[in-house]
Parts: structure tokens; sequence; C-alpha cells
């Protein structure tokens, strides 16, 4: 096999296997990757009105805040799982409850008034 065959063969294995020939001494230099984005799980209020948030997942438990309506608070540790608790009537009513992280402890908001989104 003459030397032509030789460099044909190797510039068409290059050319398949997608590497990159580089001439020696020179540099190469790569670009970073983008730093991955952090996301935040929120509990959006779609009442309509404001929210009241409870220190349990129940109607009997104290309300803490409120909500306002279009607002939005970081999600609890369960982040988008409900909680079984007391009955409520708003949003057409439900008994399962979302938790949200408020003033450094872990409240409770109607399920059925609110969104989970990330941002």
């Amino acid at each position: 096999m003459s030397w032509k065959s030789v460099l044909a063969v190797s510039a068409s294995a290059v050319a398949l296997s997608g590497a990159l020939a580089v001439p020696a001494g020179a540099a190469v230099t790569t670009a970073a990757a983008p730093a991955a984005a952090t996301l935040s799980c929120y509990i959006y209020n779609e009442a309509g009105s404001a929210l009241n948030v409870r220190s349990g997942p129940g109607t009997g438990y104290a309300v803490v805040a409120s909500m306002a309506a279009g607002g939005r608070l970081p999600c609890g540790p369960l982040q988008d799982s409900q909680t079984a608790g007391g009955s409520y009537t708003s949003c057409g009513g439900g008994d399962t409850w979302t938790q949200v992280t408020y003033g450094g402890r872990i409240d409770y908001v109607a399920e059925r008034c609110v969104a989970i989104g990330m941002a």
C-alpha cells in the first residue's frame, strides 16, 4: 500500500469518527459548558382572591398568613404531594392540602386553589 493510500484511509477514518485533526503544536481550546439553571418549586394561588395559609391541613388550624391572588410561595418539603386533612369549601371544595414554606415554617393551603410550578 502506498503512503497516499494510507493517508486517504486515515483521513476517512478521522472523518467517520468525528475526530478533529489538529496540527502538532497547535493550541486546542474548548468552550465551557453553560452552567445548569437551578429551578425551585413554587405554589401559585389560582383562587382568584386571597387564600388562607394555615398552620395545618384543615380549616380547624390557625390562619398564619394570606396569600395574594396570583401570588406564590415556595413549596414545602413534600414538593408537589398533597396531604389529606380537614375539608374546605373554597375552589370547589376538597380535603387535600399542599405544603408551602412561609416564614421558615411548613404551612398549608387548599390544594384545589393552587398550581405547582418551577421558576
